[in-house]
């Protein structure tokens, strides 16, 4: 394994890289924050759809509770069976 070492001022001394720290250092950041902003757009969706499911769940059993009791949802009139 190879070991590198780094000066004080932030560049590399192993020839075989080319870019300064501080440019991989912006770009390494960039490339969190994209990733951090991404994830939080896709938790939020989750979260979302999540409370929407259980929204619909909820209209469900209640219409499945109405026609139980024989009453129609909009009008209150017993269903025909």
């Amino acid at each position: 394994m190879m070991s590198v070492v780094v000066a004080a001022v932030g560049e590399c001394e192993d020839p075989g890289f080319v870019s300064p720290l501080r440019i991989l250092v912006r770009s390494f950041r960039w490339s969190r924050d994209q990733w951090k902003a991404k994830a939080g757009r896709l938790m939020a969706e989750v979260k979302r759809l999540k409370s929407e499911n259980v929204h619909d769940v909820q209209l469900s059993r209640t219409s499945g509770r109405e026609r139980a009791e024989g009453n129609c949802r909009c009008c209150g009139r017993e269903w025909r069976r």
